[in-house]
């Protein structure tokens, strides 16, 4: 065999192999498919039946009052059993032979109401108890009946609302799908959606100054200092009040004059560095009363607040034709994302996610689509600085 054809066969031989992968592969998710349509129809079947149950039991209720009124439903429902697809030939046949015998007990009861026998010799009597029990018996049923053709009407209603939905819904995800031609459309609500994520909780001129002194770059080189003297220093260079959680101290043996510090640190944030000395001494500190009050990590956490960030516009919509349970992880998926993103972006130090004892946690909140968040009021003003337009 020359080399040419030697490689005619190589080609040949991979695109055979190349079809049957994509045949088997193209079977198994046929098979899938199938399976799926199976459990969908079994599903319905077994709605469809649970409906008709309890609209024959409607049916009764109704007959106490209006049996003439629930013979004729037990009639439509006897023709919805035959018509309905969803149900199997099995619940079909046993559901009709139900219904049947229902009818025919019917309109013997209803017959007999109407066309008492009176034997020879006696007479009727002025008011029969089981004339009575038999006029609510039919009563009940007739009743019944009227409430399950109610809820029949209002279920095929739902049915065909749901499906227009659906259509609309699949009509839209088509639509995504097609690249735009020109400039970008957003969706009619857009603004409104993204307005959920203004700015609810502003922050006053003061507490904007304290975190601006905080973020400015700062050179300490201090050794064996007091700590009073140290909270002067940053107190100056950052124009603020610092206020010490002094029954804290005391009961850490700190004291302003006795106790020393050592801080060595080039051009670092004067968060950094606070954090620093104070995380060395087992102190922290937070903004509170457009202040930084120093105290112990135990009690900052007490003083830790709790607020809502609307995430909804930021989490895509799905193509629903793969189901709504890869729909709902890929919604999680995005929302795990911007979780991680906060936490391991802004104060790493400060979630309890990351092992640490800040005590900042963040909840999804599937109904109202928004990550609810507890932190710091300086973190809070941080992720309000990411998430809010």
């Amino acid at each position: 065999m020359s080399k040419a054809n030697g490689r005619y066969a190589i080609i040949i031989i991979a695109g055979l192999s190349a079809g049957m992968l994509l045949a088997q592969s193209a079977r198994a998710d046929d098979a899938d498919l199938l399976k799926e349509a199976e459990a969908r129809r079994a599903i319905a079947a077994q709605q469809a039946e649970r409906d008709v149950r309890d609209a024959r039991e409607e049916s009764y209720k109704t007959a106490r009052t209006q049996p003439g009124k629930a013979l004729e439903r037990l009639r439509g429902l006897l023709l919805r059993v035959d018509n309905d697809p969803d149900l199997t030939d099995q619940q079909r046949g046993a559901l009709t032979s139900l219904l049947k015998r229902d009818l025919v007990a019917l309109q013997k009861s209803n017959d007999d109401a109407k066309n008492p026998e009176i034997p020879s010799g006696f007479h009727l009597a002025t008011k029969d108890p089981r004339a009575e029990d038999h006029r609510e018996l039919v009563k009940g049923a007739t009743d019944r009946i009227a409430s399950a053709k109610e809820v029949i009407k209002e279920i095929h209603e739902i049915r065909d609302k749901r499906a227009v939905a659906f259509a609309d819904t699949m009509m839209q995800v088509d639509k995504s799908a097609i690249l735009p031609n020109g400039d970008i459309s957003f969706p009619r609500n857009w603004k409104e959606l993204s307005l959920l994520r203004t700015k609810k909780s502003q922050l006053t001129a003061t507490e904007r100054a304290i975190l601006k002194s905080l973020d400015a770059r700062i050179t300490v080189d201090a050794t064996d200092q007091r700590f009073g003297g140290m909270i002067d220093f940053f107190q100056k260079q950052m124009a603020q009040t610092i206020v010490l959680d002094k029954p804290s101290l005391d009961d850490l043996n700190i004291n302003n004059e006795s106790t020393t510090v050592s801080l060595h640190l080039d051009k670092v944030s004067t968060r950094t560095a606070l954090k620093k000395m104070l995380a060395d001494l087992g102190l922290t500190y937070i903004i509170k009363d457009e202040t930084i009050f120093v105290t112990t990590p135990a009690k900052a956490k007490e003083n830790l607040t709790v607020r809502t960030y609307y995430v909804g516009d930021l989490v895509p919509q799905y193509d629903l034709r793969f189901g709504s349970s890869i729909g709902q992880l890929q919604a999680l998926q995005t929302i795990n994302q911007l979780v991680n993103m906060v936490q391991n972006n802004i104060d790493k130090d400060s979630w309890e996610a990351n092992g640490k004892e800040g005590g900042g946690t963040i909840v999804f909140s599937p109904p109202t689509m928004s990550i609810i968040v507890k932190q710091s009021a300086e973190v809070h003003y941080k992720v309000m600085q990411g998430l809010v337009p």
